[in-house]
């Protein structure tokens, strides 16, 4: 008897061990897909940003100055 509740702990552990890796990868793969979308829009907001000597917006101004 004392076998058999030694093996369903170690198995429920397993489980539980199994599951949580799991949802940790799954918590990685979202963060770094978020991240991404982020760099990605940054970087089409840089290549759409015009850093010439006619700037009147400051907020371009800002920008400008922000992103070499």
């Amino acid at each position: 008897m004392k076998k058999r509740i030694i093996s369903i702990t170690i198995l429920l552990f397993f489980i539980f061990f199994i599951y949580n890796v799991k949802a940790s990868v799954r918590y990685t793969a979202t963060s770094v897909n978020t991240n991404y979308e982020t760099y990605k829009n940054a970087m089409n907001e840089m290549a759409n940003l015009k850093c010439d000597d006619t700037l009147y917006n400051q907020v371009t101004v800002d920008k400008c100055n922000l992103y070499p």
